[in-house]
């Protein structure tokens, strides 16, 4: 058993900050729950810092966009959101976004909503991405609003990959100058 220290809100809206016991942040916010308490932070007193090494984590575009995808199939088929990032958590192949989302579980469980979540993982889900996703939970189109990043973001890979293409080309040509150049002044121009 620890002790936990909360900021909630009650059923009016009234900020509540306290301490409980509980043998888990899980169980802290589950009684809190009970308590008709939405928990906006829980925190464990007089444990050792852990420090949070996600900012070191980087994922693919293409993975988020895949996990974008599979949440939206999986929102608009009526799962509910923990179910749903449990289900994707255990799916993915990719080691860092495992990581990302068994934290963003963690998170949710402990009563901090999907967008806040997101927000700390910066490297992972930008600023425009975790707007995005807080505008959908409170209008309560979070479906809808994870398609429409999909599309957005297919759109961006797409055009990222497009200006690759764009100057490879020119590129190549620069680089084969540059050769022809370093050629003709070291062997063709001294003899």
């Amino acid at each position: 058993m620890g002790q936990f220290s909360y900021r909630a809100l009650n059923k009016t809206g009234e900020l509540v900050v306290g301490n409980l016991e509980a043998g888990s942040k899980k169980e802290a916010a589950s009684r809190l729950s009970k308590l008709n308490y939405t928990p906006l932070s829980l925190r464990k007193k007089g444990g050792m810092f852990q420090p949070n090494f996600s900012f070191k984590l980087k994922v693919k575009p293409n993975n988020i966009l895949i996990f974008t995808k599979q949440l939206h199939s999986l929102i608009k088929a009526g799962v509910p959101l923990l179910e749903a990032l449990h289900s994707l958590h255990e799916q993915t192949s990719d080691e860092n976004l495992q990581k990302v989302l068994k934290s963003v579980t963690a998170e949710i469980e402990m009563g901090s909503s999907f967008s806040n979540a997101l927000k700390k993982h910066p490297n992972v889900f930008s600023v425009l991405y975790t707007n995005s996703i807080q505008i959908g939970e409170v209008s309560g189109n979070l479906d809808s609003v994870l398609y429409e990043i999909s599309l957005f973001m297919a759109d961006d890979i797409k055009m990222k990959q497009n200006i690759k293409k764009a100057t490879r080309y020119p590129m190549m040509v620069m680089i084969a100058l540059l050769l022809a150049f370093v050629v003709s002044i070291t062997f063709v121009i001294p003899t």
